[in-house]
């Protein structure tokens, strides 16, 4: 198996949506999940000039084979029905009063998923996952909040691991940092959370796209027994 990983810088804070998993290690009151099911950090060495790594492990399932999927194409392994939290959520100002005093903040906003890829070379796929995966965040937690607001939300992909379970379908395991970092309640009580890194994985050919969140941010542990995006996994973009 090649395994091409790509380490992203850290820390990234978007103003851009609302609060996001309390699973992630948010010690948030009120802090909501991001939608989807609780079901990954690699210590590879050596980085090129680009951040990216390369190495040449084996990928081994329970039994001691390879990981593969039985898929022919992502859509195909679905019923075309395109899964993914959706709406539009724009910055607004509130008003908040602390005693005599009346202080205005913003809030965040969703961010638009973006545009299929024009190519599906491993560079265009490592950037479309990424700014997939941020809008997805945005989406998933403003769609399904009401009566609180977020301020600032701390949302970055911080590894990617490329996976050879397959030909002509890309596996790609991310470890991310995401969740609302500050906000207020609906009596407009603010609330400070800190934040954890989790996982998810994507598989991306020329149809579509279909995620899974995993239960670890290790990518040797999610090779070892984690979800496959294919066969527990949501459609969540078609490109044809």
């Amino acid at each position: 198996m090649h395994r091409r990983t790509l380490v992203a810088a850290v820390g990234t804070t978007v103003a851009a949506a609302g609060c996001l998993d309390q699973s992630l290690g948010s010690d948030s009151t009120g802090d909501p999940g991001d939608g989807t099911d609780s079901d990954g950090s690699d210590e590879n060495g050596t980085n090129d000039e680009n951040g990216n790594d390369s190495d040449s492990n084996s990928t081994t399932d329970p039994d001691g084979g390879p990981r593969t999927l039985d898929a022919k194409s992502v859509v195909a392994a679905f019923d075309g029905q395109v899964e993914r939290p959706e709406c539009t959520r724009e910055s607004e100002t509130v008003e908040l009063e602390r005693g005599d005093e009346t202080r205005e903040y913003e809030t965040a906003a969703t961010i638009p998923y973006p545009d299929p890829p024009n190519w599906f070379d491993d560079d265009a796929i490592f950037e479309y996952v990424a700014d997939f995966e941020e809008a997805y965040i945005t989406h998933s937690v403003l769609c399904e909040s009401s009566g609180e607001y977020v301020f600032d939300v701390a949302n970055s992909v911080r590894e990617q691991h490329l996976l050879g379970w397959d030909d002509e379908i890309t596996v790609m395991f991310c470890r991310r940092l995401a969740g609302a970092t500050y906000g207020a309640d609906e009596d407009g009580n603010e609330w400070q959370a800190d934040i954890g890194d989790d996982g998810v994985a994507y598989a991306i050919d020329e149809t579509g796209a279909a995620r899974v969140r995993v239960g670890t941010h290790d990518v040797e542990a999610y090779e070892a027994d984690g979800p496959s995006p294919i066969e527990e996994g949501e459609l969540v973009a078609t490109f044809e």
